[in-house]
C-alpha cells in the first residue's frame, strides 16, 4: 500500500490507515493504543501519566485494544494502580469486562538465553535462601544454569536493580520501590516546584560528598555544593563489587574533568564495618586517607523512651 505521510510523529497510508506517536491523544478515535514505559512516566511526570489514563485511554472504544507495558518504577502511581487492579481481577478468576486490563507478566526465567555455566559461579547463602523461597512459596523451580545466570547478573547490576529489571513474580517487581515510596510526596513536590534539573556549579566553592556504603547492595555517592542557604546536588555515582580505590579514582576523575576541589567527605557511621575487603587489619578510613579521602563519619542517632 502506497504511503501518504512518513515523519517523526505519523506514518499514514493512502487508504487512510495511520500510526501516530505522541504524548496525548485526547479527542482522537483509536483502534489500538500502545503506551510504553508508563511506570517511568508515572514516577517522573505524574501529570502526564494522569493525562494518558484520563485522556488517551478514553479514545479507544470498547472492543478495541490498549497495551500498557513498562518496567516497574515505584510502588505507587498510575501504572502501579493498573497492575494492582488487573491482578485483583486475575486472583478473583472472574471474566474481564470490556474496560478492564488483563495482567500479562513475563518473568525472566521463561527466556532460555538467561543461563550461565554453574561450575565457576558462587551461590551465596542469601541467594540460596531466595531460590528456596521461590520454589516453596511461589512454585518457581530454577535449574543450576538459571541460578548461575541470576547470581552473575545480580553481581553486575545489584540486588535492587535485579528485582526491578528481572522480577521472578509480579509482586517482586515493586519490592525495590517500597522504601522509596515513603518519600514519594516529597519527590512529587520537588518535581512540581521544578527543583529537579540542572543547577549551576560555582567554581569558587568546594564540593562535598555523601557516601552510603553498600553491603548487599550498591555503594552510592552524592556530590553536593552549598550556595548560601541552598543545597545543590551536582552529581551522583553508584557501583558495586568495588573497593575504596575504585571510588577514589572516580573522585579524582570528576575533579580533573570539572575543575572541582573537595572539602568534606561524609561517611556512614558503620564505615569501618563496610563490605570493602582490606588486607590485614587496615581500616577503611586509613586506606581512604592515603588515597586523599578524609572521611568525616556521621554518627548514628538513637532515641529512647522513658517508661
Amino acid at each position: 500500500m502506497p504511503i501518504r505521510a512518513d515523519n517523526a510523529t505519523c506514518l499514514e497510508w493512502k487508504n487512510g490507515s495511520r500510526i501516530d506517536v505522541g504524548t496525548s491523544h485526547r479527542g482522537g478515535t483509536l483502534q489500538i493504543l500502545h503506551v510504553s514505559e508508563m511506570g517511568k512516566i508515572a514516577a517522573e511526570a505524574p501529570t502526564r501519566s494522569r493525562e494518558i489514563r484520563t485522556g488517551a485511554f478514553g479514545t479507544v472504544h470498547a472492543g478495541q485494544i490498549v497495551f500498557v507495558e513498562s518496567t516497574a518504577a515505584g510502588a505507587a502511581g498510575d501504572f502501579f494502580d493498573l497492575v494492582q487492579e488487573a491482578d485483583a481481577v486475575r486472583r478473583l478468576g472472574r471474566p474481564l469486562s470490556p474496560h478492564e486490563f488483563k495482567l500479562i507478566f513475563l518473568p525472566w526465567q521463561l527466556r532460555q538465553q538467561y543461563r550461565a555455566g554453574p561450575a565457576t559461579v558462587l551461590i551465596t547463602k542469601e541467594l540460596a535462601d531466595y531460590f528456596a523461597d521461590l520454589e516453596h512459596n511461589h512454585g518457581i523451580r530454577l535449574d543450576a544454569e538459571q541460578r548461575a545466570w541470576y547470581a552473575v547478573t545480580q553481581k553486575k547490576i545489584g540486588p535492587d536493580s535485579m528485582l526491578k529489571e528481572y522480577p521472578s513474580y509480579p509482586e517482586e517487581a515493586f519490592k525495590v520501590s517500597i522504601e522509596g515510596a515513603y518519600f514519594k510526596p516529597q519527590m512529587t513536590k520537588a518535581r512540581e516546584e521544578r527543583r529537579i534539573g540542572k543547577v549551576p556549579v560555582d567554581p569558587s566553592r568546594p564540593v562535598n560528598t555523601f557516601w552510603d556504603i553498600g553491603k548487599s547492595d550498591n555503594t552510592a555517592i552524592w556530590f553536593h555544593q552549598s550556595k548560601g542557604q541552598m543545597h545543590h546536588l551536582l552529581d551522583y555515582y553508584e557501583n558495586n563489587g568495588e573497593g575504596v580505590e575504585h571510588y577514589a579514582r572516580i573522585l579524582r576523575e570528576k575533579a580533573a574533568e570539572r575543575g572541582w576541589t573537595y572539602d568534606k567527605h561524609y561517611g556512614p557511621h558503620d564505615l569501618d564495618n563496610s563490605h570493602w575487603l582490606l588486607p590485614g587489619s587496615e581500616r577503611v578510613q586509613d586506606v581512604a586517607r592515603n588515597l586523599g579521602i578524609h572521611f568525616f563519619v556521621v554518627r548514628a542517632f538513637t532515641t529512647s523512651r522513658i517508661p
